[in-house]
């Protein structure tokens, strides 16, 4: 519903374990910091690069071909749980850098994006998908 972008104080929206197929827009909050969009039927995520507070996305279980390019914005990002999608790719993430956790197993991925850069990564969760190699991790 459009009365969804009118909540702008709202810092944690929980609409998991839904049977939603699409997200109004949500770029009006500014203040969320928790997102939590996972156990739907979520095919796509609208734009997402005004959420500069963001620090925790679930997006998992869902049915995700791809992820939104701007969340290459979410510089506040810490944890990122997109597990359980149809992903065949993901977007430029090396310059969040304060990402410390990613969870994307049992997508379709066949490459990784450059995480060389993430230097608070702590947990990189990539198991069931087809990858055939690993990205540079640095030094």
């Amino acid at each position: 519903p459009e009365e969804l972008s009118n909540l702008i104080n709202v810092e944690y929206l929980y609409v998991g374990h839904n049977q939603l197929t699409q997200l109004p827009d949500i770029n009006q909050l500014v203040k969320l910091q928790k997102l939590h969009l996972h156990y739907n039927q979520l095919t796509k995520l609208p734009c997402m690069a005004s959420l500069v507070n963001l620090k925790e996305l679930r997006t998992n279980n869902n049915l995700l071909t791809t992820l939104p390019a701007d969340i290459n914005h979410l510089f506040k990002l810490k944890k990122i749980y997109i597990q359980h999608n149809q992903l065949t790719e993901l977007p430029a993430i090396g310059n969040l850098g304060k990402l410390r956790k990613i969870y994307v197993s049992h997508n379709r991925l066949t490459v990784l994006p450059d995480i060389s850069q993430l230097v608070e990564l702590q947990t990189l969760v990539v198991d069931h998908n087809q990858l055939t190699e690993l990205p540079d991790i640095g030094n």
